[in-house]
């Protein structure tokens, strides 16, 4: 494993066992996880990531709030940077939710802004 994902797993690990990225609410638990570096959501944002889709029908960055409560009705993961390593590495903390039914949501209305 790269230098750069081991240091991006460690940060996150850190951030996990501070209490920093607890989720609101239910949510199956907070890992490290890849996304296209492009699609790493700015700094204070979050986005709702279902893996089942391809990376440019992703929902777009909001507010980490907002993302959690999408991701407890819908399901899928909320992401969010840990640090700047994540705009070089993809490296990103997930939170779980589960995995959602996207059956009958039609595809611009997956996890609207």
């Amino acid at each position: 494993m790269p230098a750069h994902s081991i240091r991006s797993l460690a940060l996150i690990a850190a951030f996990a066992s501070s209490g920093a990225l607890a989720c609101p609410g239910s949510c199956d638990s907070v890992r490290a996880m890849h996304v296209p570096t492009d699609q790493v959501p700015p700094p204070g944002l979050c986005r709702v990531w279902h893996r089942e889709m391809p990376p440019e029908r992703q929902a777009r960055p909001m507010s980490c709030a907002r993302a959690h409560w999408i991701a407890s009705e819908q399901g899928g993961h909320v992401i969010r940077a840990v640090g700047p390593l994540s705009y070089e590495t993809g490296a990103v903390a997930a939170t779980a939710y589960g995995r959602g039914s996207l059956a009958g949501v039609l595809p611009g209305r997956v996890n609207p802004p």
